[in-house]
């Protein structure tokens, strides 16, 4: 991240009356970018939960700095079944299946 850093701020209410600070940043699309923005959102942000990105491979890089640092990660695309493993990613939640249950489906 450098001078074309992108960094955008969403503060909004949350139903039940909790305040909650959303940045987003610009990773342009690199494992240092993303290892960046999460340093970033967790020193200076004191950022509590870190929502990953598209790739597996990045994901699971911030996954193992998130379980050292005590943050949420979560993301809504990386299916690797690396990332079911609780052990190696306690801090891990996702909102799609991992590979191996989507090939499940797909050969039933």
């Amino acid at each position: 991240m450098g001078s074309e850093e992108l960094v955008l701020k969403y503060p909004f209410m949350e139903t039940c009356g909790i305040q909650l600070n959303v940045t987003e940043y610009d990773i342009g699309h690199t494992t240092s970018g993303s290892v960046s923005a999460f340093f970033t959102g967790v020193n200076e942000q004191k950022a509590v939960a870190f929502i990953s990105d598209i790739f597996s491979a990045r994901t699971i890089e911030i996954s193992y700095l998130a379980q050292e640092y005590e943050v949420v990660v979560a993301s809504g695309s990386a299916t690797s079944d690396a990332l079911s493993d609780k052990e190696l990613h306690p801090m891990f939640a996702r909102t799609v299946p991992g590979d191996s249950a989507t090939s499940m489906m797909m050969i039933k």
